[in-house]
């Protein structure tokens, strides 16, 4: 291993140590300690009064507790032999207490007998009952809940169980090198960086949780102790620009932005977000700078697209701002500040009727694309087209004369219009012989003419599976989601359809129906456009 790497992870420790002496202290600020035990050896310092060492000596504590601090305090006065004593008193009592193992381990390292010390520190991980990561998804589902004083509570107590796991884990390594066992010493020290790792994300997520609470200088607390572990984690420098921008400090929360991007130049949230504070400095070149990184990674980003317009207005530069602007409304028609924005342009530019209709859709940004559902003379006029396309073959090769006989009758009774009746016969069929795709097309006719259309979805996939060569089949099953708001389920039936035939002038205005309906404007217009 590395010197380099050997000192980062000596001064990881001793941040670590330093954390867990102030946690295990019996000062938690919101959950208290995991456990009832103090799971570290620390200061009986709770008065700020240095422990006499006879009078330690003299102490004949009766509980675990009492002993595992008694030799605490006897280690902290260099009696090893003495603490060793006091932790295996404890341990009598209570073969599974970590905090004793722990304590025991420390003790005999600092008498040279690694191999034992590395004996206490396997018991002291064997024997920690808390799971630092159930704590943490905890946690998690809390603050989904926006629970954030629960969710706090147990991030409280991951971060405590986790640096107490690192401590042993890194303590057992120093130990294992001194024996010269290496694979062992690395091993060890990978488990003590991990853990180091999942306490920042613990105190990270404590921090969310305080700005889910809007107290952010306990927010920032938060997020600076986590730096302290993980100092190259770009969220938190990004989490640290969003509170510094909330409260207004947008050039400091600048700094934090570039310090994110500094150790993830790809982070499009970091760019984003110091466009939006350049541009409310007035700084308005380097902003557009940070939009057009955006739109490099996210070329619908209509907020760094509509951003970058405002820019570009600002620096007088109007053509390539309406353009902008246009490209946000091919996406978004419903956008009233842009068409505000792009009457505004008009008007300046002596465009006054232009202008004047930018406005009007602004007051009323529904008019941007109207795709009705289809109906009257456009539908009588597509279907046309619709009627020339090839089908399932109307009367299959039956096996049984019964069967053939029930099919024929299905179809008079649908030309009578009498569905009831039909759909009656048409099951008499596919009792007995399932395996014919038109008896399953036209049972789903009739049911779309009583308005059953997820039952007739599933007549339409019936005769998919059996055959799926027909665009007018997947067209029929894109309508029918329609009629039921499935609308994805509708784009994906309409594009099976054109497929198989590009042509398909109803299957494209469905489709652009079903995509107004999702908010997918512009590739609503690139459909309705091959109507």
């Amino acid at each position: 291993m590395s010197s380099i790497k050997k000192n980062n992870l000596v001064v990881n420790s001793f941040i670590f140590f330093a954390l867990m002496l102030y946690f295990f202290s019996g000062f938690l600020p919101v959950a208290g300690a995991i456990t009832g035990q103090k799971l570290g050896i620390e200061d009986n310092g709770s008065t700020g009064v240095a422990p006499n060492l006879d009078k330690v000596i003299a102490q004949r504590p009766a509980s675990v507790q009492g002993l595992i601090e008694k030799g605490h305090a006897l280690n902290s006065f260099k009696k090893y032999e003495l603490s060793i004593a006091c932790y295996n008193d404890a341990l009598k009592i209570d073969p599974n207490s970590s905090p004793a193992w722990y304590g025991k381990g420390c003790s005999l390292a600092e008498l040279g007998k690694n191999e034992e010390a590395i004996n206490s520190y396997e018991k002291a991980l064997l024997t920690f009952q808390d799971s630092s990561g159930n704590w943490s998804d905890k946690g998690d589902e809390h603050f989904k809940l926006k629970k954030y004083i629960e969710a706090i509570n147990c991030y409280n107590k991951s971060f405590v169980a986790d640096t107490y796991l690192s401590t042993v884990w890194y303590r057992k390594a120093l130990a294992s090198e001194q024996l010269g066992l290496d694979q062992e010493t690395l091993a060890s020290y990978e488990n003590s960086i991990e853990l180091n790792s999942n306490s920042s994300r613990s105190l990270q997520m404590q921090g969310m949780a305080y700005v889910g609470l809007e107290q952010y200088s306990e927010a920032t607390e938060c997020f600076d102790k986590a730096l302290n572990i993980t100092p190259e984690n770009y969220e938190l420098w990004y989490q640290k620009g969003v509170i510094l921008e909330n409260s207004g400090d947008y050039e400091t929360a600048i700094d934090y932005y570039d310090k994110a991007i500094s150790f993830n130049p790809d982070m499009v949230s970091a760019w984003h977000n110091k466009g939006i504070n350049l541009e409310k400095m007035g700084m308005y070149e380097e902003a557009l700078t940070c939009y057009e990184f955006v739109l490099l990674s996210e070329p619908e980003n209509l907020d760094a697209l509509q951003r970058k317009g405002l820019c570009l207005e600002k620096l007088g530069r109007n053509d390539e701002a309406l353009k902008c602007y246009d490209e946000v409304l091919a996406y978004n028609p419903g956008n009233s500040e842009v068409w505000y924005n792009k009457g505004s342009l008009l008007n300046k530019a002596g465009q006054y009727d232009a202008a004047i209709a930018c406005y009007d859709k602004a007051l009323n940004p529904d008019t941007g694309i109207q795709v009705d559902e289809i109906g009257g003379e456009l539908l009588e006029k597509l279907s046309v087209y619709e009627s020339t396309l090839p089908c399932y073959p109307e009367t299959p090769e039956f096996k049984s004369p019964t069967v053939k006989i029930w099919y024929e009758k299905a179809l008079s009774f649908d030309k009578l219009e009498k569905y009831d009746a039909a759909l009656e016969c048409y099951d008499k069929v596919l009792e007995t012989e399932p395996g014919h795709a038109v008896v399953w097309y036209m049972k789903g006719m009739g049911l779309d003419k009583l308005g059953k259309y997820e039952e007739a979805i599933g007549c339409y996939d019936r005769a998919l599976k059996l055959d799926s060569s027909y665009a007018k089949v997947w067209y029929k099953k894109g309508f029918d989601s329609s009629k039921i708001e499935n609308y994805k389920d509708a784009v994906k039936s309409y594009d099976e359809a054109l497929k198989i035939d590009e042509n398909y002038a109803l299957a494209w205005y469905g489709r652009a129906f079903a995509l107004v309906k999702l908010g997918e404007y512009k590739r609503s217009l690139e459909s309705k456009n091959k109507v």
